[in-house]
């Protein structure tokens, strides 16, 4: 599994996670109705990790565009890892509402009161996880057909091989230096679903931002000393 060092916002920070929407011409296959996605079209959800600087560490594109970001978090080898990751010392993806609260896998705080130490914290997980955001849109940006409203005219194991070829080609560009195109913007989001979490594991998440919290608030208290 690759990880590089993205230790900028939080200490510990491995990545940010999100997911997309890849559209698809209408699959052939028996079960075609578990790619329709809640935005009404047909796509695989992929599932997508980077770091600061915009390389994709990992890419999933293996899931129709029916399953929530959090049903295919769980069934993907990256939250594995992340485990044994966070048994060998404090680490973590940041993700947003869509994804389960796990020691290893921060959210932000919903509705924190303006300039709370939570506030303050999810300002700064929100900065932090706008790299994803914008590594999907240049991502995008420069494949276009990855963008849902073009849709993929191939059957879904096919347009996922074509999606990673796409993110192969994107972390060999930036190796290069080449300049990114401007990021498309697509709203993928979905806030209907509520997320599980285990009981056991939420307590433990629940302690570690509360460390980030403090994080978030004892750096703003030097910023204004």
């Amino acid at each position: 599994m690759l990880f590089r060092n993205t230790r900028r916002g939080f200490p510990g920070v491995l990545g940010y996670v999100d997911g997309s929407l890849v559209g698809l011409a209408s699959p052939h296959e028996p079960a075609k109705h578990i790619y329709r996605s809640r935005k009404g079209f047909y796509a695989i959800n992929t599932l997508v990790v980077c770091d600061a600087d915009l390389n994709i560490l990992y890419f999933n594109a293996q899931f129709p565009g029916s399953a929530h970001d959090s049903w295919v978090y769980r069934r993907t080898p990256i939250r594995n890892a992340m485990r044994e990751a966070y048994r060998d010392g404090p680490c973590w993806l940041l993700g947003d509402s869509a994804y389960p609260h796990e020691p290893w896998l921060m959210k932000p705080i919903l509705e924190a009161a303006p300039d709370s130490p939570e506030w303050r914290y999810t300002r700064l997980h929100c900065r932090g996880r706008s790299s994803v955001e914008r590594c999907i849109g240049v991502l995008k940006g420069r494949w276009r057909c990855l963008l849902w409203e073009r849709s993929l005219h191939y059957q879904p194991d096919k347009a996922g091989k074509i999606a990673q070829a796409c993110v192969v080609l994107h972390n060999f560009l930036r190796a290069r230096n080449v300049a990114d195109p401007e990021p498309f913007a697509e709203d993928d989001s979905v806030d209907d679903h509520e997320v599980e979490e285990l009981e056991d594991e939420l307590a433990e998440a629940n302690r570690n931002r509360n460390h980030l919290v403090q994080v978030a608030q004892q750096r703003h208290q030097q910023q204004h000393q």
